[in-house]
């Protein structure tokens, strides 16, 4: 049964490195392509445009979710009116509150 464990254990610490030094090693893909210092052919300029283009279209694609939102905390609620609103805007409400 201790066998069992410690095997176990060193096949989860493998993974872990494993997957952490293929992370680290898998990110060749978000460089940039390498601008020649002279193009020598249109061929070339358009193999280079196509490549900055792939680039640029993986790196500037949105990553919803990646990042906190201000607003990403706050409850909110539909009001009768169709529109949402949050906690914070009804507790800056400084008028009667009739909900």
């Amino acid at each position: 049964m201790n066998g069992i464990m410690q095997t176990s254990s060193l096949l989860a610490v493998l993974l872990v490195t494993l997957l952490s030094v293929w992370t680290v090693l898998g990110n060749d893909s978000l460089l940039p392509p390498n601008r020649p210092s002279r193009f020598s052919s249109p061929g070339q300029l358009r193999q280079y445009l196509k490549a900055l283009n792939d680039y640029y279209a993986i790196v500037g694609r949105p990553r919803f979710g990646k990042r906190d939102s201000e607003f990403s905390s706050y409850d909110q609620e539909p009001r009768s009116d169709g529109i949402l609103s949050s906690s914070r805007d009804r507790a800056d409400f400084a008028g009667p509150q009739w909900w």
